[in-house]
């Protein structure tokens, strides 16, 4: 289906709401464990050392200092810890922003976590606070918004989060509620809006979506609607318009096999074609406090199933825009577009995954208007374009790993030469020729590095001299010449400085 979504077809909206389940769930501030260990015990790594090369003398409480510069004029952290034997930390523990504000406050008792852990924004609001009992977050916790107001809270039993779990909007109102048992989410998940109308509506199981699944929009509509078995989609789903209309609508049976159409808000057929089953991962939430929950639902419904064989999209009008073949979800073989008058507008032939193709693109009254190939979804070999209503071709043009390598060649509708400039690596280099109709030079450009860079001349047709200069950077520099008819009197002179005109006598 993303097939559909990169060729125009399908747009964005159907495969946002196609399980749309949000962006929710706790990501935002309940990374407790990385801010206590990175922020402590990296900095403590060099003074702990230290110490544990000290004399093993009795044990006893020092106070240690960290700091920003190296000046030590601004600190970082103060913490105690025992010196002796085995150097433990000991005793309470805090941490500032470079203002000098309180960014963290903790304790610790043989070397673990042992009290009340609480952050700071750096106005001095409280940003979490949580406790922990030797080493394990244990009971509630809470982060709140730097308004002050709570943003999340819920409960710890042995460092997992257990038990019901609440998200708040900035404003106060319930955002989302679900159920942890033992850092799995179980139970029904809940999202609504900040106007307290519902968002989302679904259900875990053994840390999988299990069952219903609906989204809605703010205005109460339905949005979507799914059932999910072990995580994976079971037995279609539909998708609708904020004003009610259909949108997208799968079928399937218990092997996974099914239909897909689409329609455009008026109730036209957008697209139609054929789902098989497909392999997709799944994993446990085992992160739940940093995972989105919902979001996880959006994620896994592409992935359930791959469209197979013949897709048709269709104009509103009810014409044929395009038909399409598929070999497990991607495109292969050739595919054909058209315009709203029927005409052929492309013919691409797909292989390697839909990594290569080979695209021909016609005019609307007929006859070839570019030819282009691509390897590894990148330009490469020969691409050309050509006149209407001729096989002339317009410019020829080589790339290689999607940059332009040789030389690219322009031409006039009679097939002379109009224009020749040679690329290394996706960069021009060398002189740039552009001739008349004729076939007589007209100019000379010089190329470095993708940037005129030297000499530059142009002549009249009957070949003499017109103007002469230098280039640098892309722009004119020093003194640029321009030449009477016979190509040798200097008519006029101007001089430049990064491709401004210096007036005389300016230094």
């Amino acid at each position: 289906m993303q097939h559909l979504y990169a060729q125009g077809i399908v747009e964005p909206t159907t495969r946002q709401r196609i399980c749309s389940f949000g962006t929710i769930f706790l990501g935002q501030a309940l990374l407790i464990r990385k801010r206590i260990f990175d922020g402590m015990n990296k900095l403590l790594l060099a003074g702990l050392l230290l110490l544990l090369a000290a004399p093993a003398w009795a044990q006893r409480p020092r106070v240690f200092t960290t700091y920003f510069d190296t000046t030590r004029t601004k600190k970082r952290e103060v913490y105690r810890a025992l010196v002796g034997a085995d150097t433990v930390m000991e005793g309470p523990y805090k941490r500032f922003y470079r203002t000098g504000k309180l960014e963290v406050q903790t304790s610790y008792r043989g070397g673990k976590p042992d009290s009340a852990y609480v952050e700071f924004f750096e106005t001095g609001q409280r940003r979490l606070e949580v406790t922990f009992k030797e080493g394990q977050r244990q009971g509630p916790f809470r982060t709140f918004y730097p308004t002050g107001k709570v943003a999340q809270e819920g409960s710890y039993v042995d460092d997992q989060p257990t038990g019901s779990i609440k998200m708040y909007h900035p404003s106060g109102e319930l955002k989302l509620e679900t159920t942890l048992d033992r850092g799995q989410p179980s139970g029904v998940v809940r999202q609504v809006y900040a106007s307290g109308k519902p968002q989302v509506e679904m259900t875990y199981k053994d840390g999988q979506p299990n069952g219903v699944v609906r989204t809605y929009f703010p205005n109460g509509q339905l949005q979507s609607e799914g059932a999910y078995r072990n995580g994976l989609l079971a037995g279609g789903y539909k998708t609708w318009y904020s004003n009610g209309q259909l949108e997208t609508e799968v079928t399937m049976d218990n092997t996974g096999r099914g239909t897909m159409r689409t329609y455009y808000p008026t109730g036209k057929l957008r697209t139609e074609g054929n789902y098989v089953p497909a392999t997709a991962a799944t994993r446990q939430v085992t992160n739940q406090l940093g995972d989105d929950l919902t979001k996880r639902a959006q994620q896994l419904a592409p992935g359930t199933a791959n469209l197979e064989g013949a897709v048709k999209t269709y104009y509103e009008d009810g014409k044929l825009k395009s038909t399409q073949n598929y070999k497990a979800g991607l495109l292969t073989g050739l595919s054909r577009y058209f315009y709203p008058s029927g005409k052929p507008e492309q013919e691409v032939v797909y292989s390697n995954a839909a990594k290569d193709r080979k695209v021909t693109v016609f005019f609307e009254e007929g006859g070839v208007k570019e030819e282009q190939e691509f390897k590894n979804t990148q330009r490469n070999g020969t691409w050309r374009t050509f006149f209407p209503n001729s096989k002339q071709v317009q410019r020829k043009e080589t790339y290689l790993n999607g940059r332009l390598v040789g030389e690219q060649t322009t031409y006039f509708p009679t097939g002379q030469v109009q224009r020749k400039l040679t690329y290394e690596g996706g960069k021009a280099v060398g002189t740039e020729q552009e001739f008349y109709q004729s076939g007589k030079l007209r100019n000379e450009t010089t190329w470095k590095a993708g940037l005129k860079s030297g000499p530059y001349r142009q002549l009249r047709e009957d070949g003499t001299l017109e103007v002469q200069g230098q280039f640098r950077n892309n722009r004119e520099t020093g003194v640029w010449s321009y030449f009477g008819p016979d190509g040798k009197a200097v008519s006029e002179k101007k001089t430049f400085r990064n491709g401004q005109v210096v007036a005389p006598g300016t230094k």
